[in-house]
């Protein structure tokens, strides 16, 4: 797909955009970003993440239960 180097921490948008404008060829800005529509779809997929359970990535689920230390899977034969 495409590889950002950029923090995964990082809180400064503009850096955040500059790699990702880089990686993908793109020439996003924040104004593109700071908009209504943009605001409700984060929201929406933040409450459906929230519903599942998801607290990051990767969230993974063995048994039909969550494993915060994402490592049972290793066992599994």
């Amino acid at each position: 797909m495409y590889d950002i180097k950029v923090n995964a921490r990082e809180k400064n948008v503009a850096k955040i955009l500059t790699a990702f404008n880089k990686a993908v060829g793109s020439n996003v800005q924040e104004k593109d970003i700071k908009v209504a529509s943009v605001t409700e779809a984060i929201n929406k997929d933040t409450e459906f993440a929230s519903d599942l359970f998801v607290s990051g990535t990767p969230t993974i689920y063995l048994d039909n239960k969550i494993d915060k230390t994402r490592k049972k899977y290793k066992t599994v034969k």
